[in-house]
């Protein structure tokens, strides 16, 4: 296990200029692959599965399915991030982009609710939501801080672009982990002990919070965790400890590096887009954006968090932000979040648990 004394340089502690030099992380659908989806939108609307019913063989992807696999496996052991381009969505209904979002998402791993409604498919559009008041600016046109989502692996497919901006943004934890210890190695020990974040809480829970450190280790693998804004509004809650100079200037240094164009990347979506994330590696973010008026056109990403074979362990700090810290198992439906765990999606995640090889949390 590392304590932060050492620089690490494991192939997702990337720097821009590191990713810019790669095109092994991008990969554009052949024209056989986009046929294959459509041929199975056809066997999905035939056989009229519900989708907490649907399992890989309904969404039958005999060529991609492999290729999601591996890349499963390196947004695990690579650099973190991958994107594919050419989804069959454009000009399909809405409906359908969703399906194919579920269809791909049966492919790689076990999809995790994200609301206190089950909701396993969350609609990132400008919803007129204040940012401040909810701080998932997934509901506004608003720029989102890095942060990561509480699961394995997130992703997200482009169905509509706005007029301008919306631009994703992505960068190495570890890098930054790297540079602060580089720079400010007084910091980096502040940032693997346990501070308060601001939780999604149950209904009335004003005051919900969790502990957890923004770095950790387990086992030879690196973590982390970050939401300046949550670090920042549970600091402030009445049972909470107000942070510390000292933390709150190492707060500060990760927030102020990954919006250094030195460490992030940023991407322009395109329609039928699919940007996958290993969450325990990487930062993502949002610019602004101005949106169309007509509703049909506006910015609209659908997102599914995954629980993935060959998950990394995590340091047991981070329990109660995912609700289990062993690797390759369903974790993050038991988490911070406290939403009433629903039967009918438990046992439909234990079913996809079995083929993919995931255990119980």
């Amino acid at each position: 296990m590392m304590d932060g004394e050492s620089k690490v340089t494991d192939n997702y502690a990337w720097l821009a200029s590191d990713l810019k030099k790669r095109s092994d992380w991008v990969y554009e659908l052949e024209n056989s692959e986009r046929d294959e989806i459509d041929r199975a939108i056809e066997h999905c609307a035939s056989a009229g599965k519900p989708y907490l019913e649907m399992l890989p063989s309904d969404f039958p992807l005999p060529s991609l399915a492999p290729k999601l696999r591996r890349i499963s496996t390196m947004l695990e052991d690579d650099l973190g991030i991958f994107l594919i381009r050419g989804l069959p969505i454009e000009s399909r209904k809405e409906d359908e982009a969703r399906l194919v979002t579920w269809g791909i998402g049966l492919h790689m791993g076990v999809a995790l609710p994200q609301s206190e409604t089950g909701s396993m498919i969350h609609d990132v559009r400008d919803r007129g939501e204040i940012s401040k008041r909810t701080l998932r600016g997934n509901g506004t046109t608003e720029a989102i801080q890095y942060h990561i989502d509480p699961c394995d692996v997130v992703a997200l497919v482009c169905r509509r672009t706005a007029i301008s901006g919306g631009e994703s943004r992505v960068c190495s934890s570890l890098a930054i982990h790297n540079a602060i210890l580089e720079q400010r190695p007084e910091l980096i020990k502040l940032l693997y002990q346990p501070v308060s974040v601001s939780g999604f809480g149950a209904p009335g829970e004003e005051y919900a919070s969790f502990p957890c450190a923004v770095f950790g280790w387990a086992d030879t693998k690196f973590t982390s965790h970050f939401h300046h804004q949550r670090i920042l509004k549970a600091a402030g809650f009445p049972n909470n400890h107000d942070l510390t100079p000292l933390q709150r200037e190492a707060i500060d240094l990760v927030q102020k590096l990954a919006c250094d164009p030195r460490f992030y990347v940023s991407m322009d979506f395109k329609p039928g887009d699919l940007q996958l994330i290993n969450n325990h590696v990487i930062f993502h973010a949002r610019t602004e954006y101005e949106d169309h008026e007509n509703a049909d056109k506006k910015r609209h990403l659908l997102r599914l968090w995954l629980s993935v074979s060959g998950s990394r362990p995590l340091p047991s700090g981070f329990f109660d932000l995912y609700g289990s810290i062993e690797g390759n198992k369903i974790r993050g439906r038991r988490g911070q979040q406290r939403w009433k765990e629903v039967g009918s999606i438990a046992r439909y995640q234990s079913r996809l648990a079995a083929i993919h090889g995931l255990t119980e949390a």
